[in-house]
């Protein structure tokens, strides 16, 4: 993971070419490809994973995001009806 890239997209090719997850982010890389790596869910999710983000950042807020569309479905529900579908909220 520490090779060097000249662009994300070139980052995002050899994240989703790693074939395990990792238990910590690592260190010294700039928030594009922390972003990277949350979104291709290459780092295990822990309280200790989410507190070495930096918080001034949304960076936390993504890690978690990202971690709870694995864990349960956000339901579609209409104000209209009572039924909701399993998929993104999209409010009607």
């Amino acid at each position: 993971m520490y090779r060097k890239f000249t662009s994300d997209e070139g980052y995002r090719e050899y994240v989703r070419a790693l074939p395990n997850t990792f238990k910590n982010f690592p260190t010294s890389l700039d928030s594009s490809k922390l972003t990277t790596l949350i979104e291709e869910r290459k780092i295990t999710f822990s309280e200790e994973t989410l507190e070495s983000l930096d918080v001034n950042t949304d960076l936390p807020v993504l890690f978690v995001a990202e971690t709870l569309k694995l864990i349960s479905p956000i339901p579609t529900c209409s104000v209209s009806t009572t039924s909701c579908e399993k998929g993104s909220f999209k409010p009607t």
